[in-house]
């Protein structure tokens, strides 16, 4: 019963850890195409604090900061 239990719980642990590695890249890529945007520079600047605000999130939560 204990090692089913371990192995549920190291199956998950991983399963976040993939979720959380394509998240990042994910907003990796949509800072990407932000950036190489030139027009509506104030959305563009709200948007930026937008992924500022997710990452300062995810350092408060312990996962590992992107960029």
């Amino acid at each position: 019963m204990r090692r089913t239990v371990d192995a549920l719980a190291m199956n998950t642990y991983e399963r976040t850890e993939e979720a959380n590695r394509r998240i990042a890249a994910l907003g990796r890529e949509f800072e990407s195409t932000v950036n190489r945007l030139t027009d509506n520079q104030e959305i563009i600047a709200g948007v930026k604090a937008f992924l500022r605000l997710l990452r300062s999130t995810d350092a408060a939560d312990g996962a590992p900061a992107s960029g």
